[in-house]
């Protein structure tokens, strides 16, 4: 929403491009790569399509990933997470099958197809040419996550993965990225209590290209700083710096365009008063394609009305 009070908030603290993206359901649509700056949705857009979001089906067995047990019990959850794998892949087939048949039309073959909206969605995906952004947590949904990236051949980024450090080395092995975070938050209370801090370290070490999320529009001014905690963690601050960076472009495809300061590229620059991962550190100029921008949100607004208000 290009008229939204969320984006100068999140643009005066030096974050210049985002992915937004759908949410709800196992398939819940397409993200999109966009630039903090804009009068249209349409001018904003680095990448309309950036990848489709699936949510892995797994059993909730906590706070913050999985469940109370209750009266639906461990037993039937599990059968409800191998009812909803089991959907996805027969979606999956079903958008293979799709995409098979208008490749063979497009080639020439006799036929017609009927068109489906959410087939063609997939189509991109079923070939390769656009990735499935994978919201995982737990290392066996990585790895049942794994067996059907392998039966369809797509090409996917996890997203959240926040006990990917278990199987770092296949995730690596593999050339997977992993989108990281939020790691400003409270641990699961059944967990040691540095992992959500330390594991986007133990998968950088590891050789896994990183990014990081804050998974809260609101929140997405600070995500240079979910970034500078897991320095304290064992991440290396130059890692850290690229993970927010180029390797994020990299990770969207949009190296040749986005990610450093480079002649021919975007100009999306920030100039600050120290290390951007220091929550001490000041945001002095915001560039986003080369045009300055304000520094004018409601958090100033209120700040100025409010010290105007007369003394009593």
């Amino acid at each position: 929403n290009p008229t939204s009070e969320i984006i100068p908030t999140v643009r005066v603290n030096g974050i210049t491009t985002v992915l937004t993206s759908a949410r709800g359901g196992v398939i819940a649509g397409q993200a999109a790569l966009v630039d903090l700056a804009g009068w249209t949705a349409q001018e904003m857009a680095v990448l309309p399509r950036a990848g489709m979001v699936i949510t892995f089906p797994r059993v909730r067995t906590g706070r913050r990933g999985g469940g109370e047990g209750g009266a639906q019990g461990a037993e039937a959850q599990a059968e409800e997470v191998s009812r909803q794998t089991r959907a996805l892949r027969e979606y999956l087939a079903s958008a293979k099958a799709y995409s098979d048949i208008k490749a063979r039309l497009a080639g020439g073959a006799p036929g017609t197809q009927e068109i489906s909206l959410p087939m063609e969605a997939m189509v991109p995906v079923m070939r390769g040419e656009s990735p499935v952004i994978l919201d995982v947590e737990t290392a066996e949904q990585i790895r049942g996550a794994l067996a059907i990236v392998d039966s369809f051949h797509l090409k996917v980024i996890f997203r959240g993965a926040r006990f990917a450090w278990q199987i770092a080395d296949t995730i690596a092995a593999r050339q997977i990225p992993v989108i990281v975070g939020p790691t400003v938050a409270a641990p699961d209370d059944r967990d040691p209590y540095d992992v959500i801090y330390a594991y986007p370290g133990v998968l950088a070490r590891a050789g896994v290209k990183i990014a990081f999320q804050t998974d809260n529009a609101s929140d997405s001014r600070n995500m240079a700083y979910n970034a500078g905690i897991s320095t304290a963690y064992g991440l290396d601050p130059e890692e850290a710096l690229r993970a927010i960076t180029i390797n994020a472009a990299q990770i969207w495809g949009v190296a040749d365009r986005y990610g450093s300061l480079e002649v021919g590229k975007v100009a999306n620059v920030i100039v600050t008063s120290g290390d951007v991962l220091d929550a001490r550190t000041d945001i002095r100029y915001v560039f986003i394609r080369g045009q300055l921008q304000s520094r004018d949100d409601r958090n100033t607004r209120l700040y100025n009305q409010f010290h105007a208000r007369p003394p009593r």
